[in-house]
């Protein structure tokens, strides 16, 4: 079983935590931020930046993975967390290793490449989301794809068909496709709005001249989804309602807000906040807090049960007492406030409950998705690892992070092209049963070099190497 742990202090991989009278052990991580930012881990950050930059084509079109068939489209998800990732990697070099404008220039341009294509698949896809906007949400029509834009997209910025895939029969008209994700839009006005504050305007003037004709339609738009279920971040689920998604939505739109200020859109934000209350009060946040904490820890999702005689959607009145790790995502990136409590006792269930196999009682550093993974026997996701030591190193928590980036670059990081795979190779005597038989028709591996990956493991790495040398100013 797993050990006993105080409040706020979980067992990660096995490890227990330092005391709170132990001083923490900088040399163990790295020897300090100059030899950090110059040497091996330098090379690293270039390897992977350079490698993400060449899988993205001049117009700003990224394929999942290079290397399976199924993952030959694009995701928004994919490459909007990729945008962030090159962003936040551009403003990394630029403070700490000014000398290397090439790098900075590189991890801009891919950036800058990445919101510019999906914003022209949303232009292309338009008319979906003017249909979304023109049914009610009570309406069983309002879950066709056809009225939403698809999460996945090909190189000619319309729908890629599952049919090209040789996957199943989904199509825009189906009510239970996976592809119906509502963080997609979210996560794009996201990336903008981190590039329009890193870089300004220069180099995606038309997608601002676009959102400022749009904004207020795509924040109405996302009012308006919220509240309705989808599949979740792992593509599954789509009768639930999730706190991911709702939490990325909240913070679409508040990056939609905030973009429209700052290119001065005509946007109504009086009448844009009344419609955010009147959908709830409190708007989504609140709806979030409502609909999935419990016992003081924000849970994964909650069923639809139905539609009564009011026209109202009624839910489930208890949530699914499970979390998974896409949860991490709520605090690190959407910056959701939960309160510090709840906030603290959902990083704690997560660490408990993700960061082991379901055949193992023993703590890893990567963590799985959630329980019960089937998707190539449910092996961990070396992304989800580094978003959490992404999280911990902007908490401070350099241990934690310097180990789990450590782990990373020992274990997963290809010391060829510098790739990360999707999943950690495990032994698979420990994994979940893979009904469709995924890993064994790969070569028994997992699929390798997904970008995301990569793009996660810079963030990480940046945020670790950031909080590390302002932990050194402090102690010197």
């Amino acid at each position: 079983m797993a050990e006993t742990v105080p409040f706020r202090e979980p067992i990660i991989a096995g490890q227990a935590v330092l005391n709170k009278n132990q001083k923490l052990d900088l040399e163990n991580i790295i020897e300090n931020s100059t030899e950090f930012l110059a040497g091996e881990h330098a090379k690293v950050l270039e390897g992977v930046l350079c490698h993400i930059d060449k899988k993205i084509d001049e117009e700003g079109f990224m394929k999942a993975s290079p290397t399976y068939t199924w993952y030959s489209a694009a995701w928004f998800r994919d490459s909007s967390m990729t945008s962030i990732s090159m962003t936040d990697t551009a403003r990394f070099v630029s403070k700490y290793m000014p000398d290397r404008i090439d790098l900075y220039e590189t991890a801009r341009g891919s950036s800058t490449r990445l919101i510019k294509f999906m914003w022209s698949v949303v232009g292309a896809k338009m008319q979906n989301l003017e249909m979304g906007l023109a049914t009610d949400i009570r309406d069983e029509n309002f879950k066709k794809l056809r009225n939403h834009i698809p999460a996945r997209y090909g190189k000619d910025r319309g729908y890629f068909s599952v049919e090209e895939l040789h996957h199943t029969d989904d199509t825009e008209d189906s009510k239970d496709s996976w592809l119906r994700q509502y963080d997609s839009l979210p996560l794009l006005l996201l990336a903008t709005e981190r590039h329009l504050k890193e870089f300004g305007k220069a180099g995606i003037e038309q997608q601002l001249e676009f959102l400022k004709t749009n904004a207020t339609k795509f924040i109405r738009y996302m009012i308006k989804t919220y509240k309705s279920p989808c599949s979740n971040a792992w593509e599954i689920e789509n009768t639930k309602l999730h706190s991911y998604d709702v939490a990325a939505i909240a913070a679409g739109i508040n990056s939609a807000i905030n973009i429209a200020k700052a290119t001065d859109a005509e946007l109504d934000e009086t009448a844009i906040r009344e419609e955010i209350e009147k959908s709830y009060p409190g708007g989504p946040q609140a709806f979030m807090k409502q609909l999935f904490i419990r016992d003081g820890v924000l849970y994964r999702a909650k069923e639809e049960k139905a539609v009564d005689v009011n026209g109202k959607i009624i839910f489930a009145s208890e949530p699914l007492k499970e979390v998974e790790s896409g949860q991490i995502f709520i605090f690190s990136l959407f910056g959701h406030d939960t309160g510090e409590t709840i906030e603290n006792n959902t990083i704690r269930k997560l660490e408990e409950d993700m960061f082991r196999l379901d055949k193992e009682e023993q703590y890893r550093l990567i963590p799985k998705r959630f329980k019960n993974d089937t998707y190539f026997g449910g092996a961990p996701w070396p992304l989800l690892g580094a978003e959490f030591a992404y999280y911990y190193a902007k908490r401070g928590e350099l241990e934690k992070s310097g180990k789990i980036i450590k782990y990373i670059e020992d274990n997963l990081l290809s010391k060829n092209d510098f790739s990360i795979p999707e999943q950690e190779s495990i032994d698979a005597a420990l994994l979940n049963p893979d009904p469709d038989n995924l890993l064994k028709n790969n070569g028994g591996k997992p699929i390798q070099d997904l970008i995301w990956s990569g793009a996660e493991y810079l963030r990480a790495l940046t945020a670790h190497a950031e909080a590390l040398a302002l932990r050194l100013q402090v102690q010197k």
